[in-house]
């Protein structure tokens, strides 16, 4: 006997277009900061600071790109389980209905 049942969905369109959203503005930035780097040669502090902002945008990069592949992970498991399930059940049915 049931008593309650309840369910629920979360709309990850939006999560999944900020992490792009994020990552291409990241590698904006990246590709001004490398070009900012090439273009200065003498100025050993700058040349820290630049690197320094570099390796903080290339760790946010990998951030982001983690967390889209967190949201998208668990549903390519839901439709590989779903296409695995709906060919076992169409040869099944096919089978039955088309003998050779």
């Amino acid at each position: 006997m049931v008593i309650e049942q309840s369910t629920t969905a979360e709309d990850l369109a939006g999560p999944i277009a900020d992490s792009s959203k994020q990552l291409n503005l990241l590698r904006d930035y990246q590709f001004q900061l490398e070009s900012i780097r090439g273009r200065v040669t003498s100025d050993i502090d700058s040349l820290i600071k630049i690197n320094k902002e570099l390796s903080q945008v290339q760790t946010q990069g990998l951030s982001s790109a983690i967390t889209g592949l967190a949201f998208l992970i668990p549903w390519a498991l839901l439709l590989i389980a779903f296409t695995w399930t709906g060919r076992k059940l169409w040869r099944r049915w096919s089978r039955a209905n088309y003998p050779q």
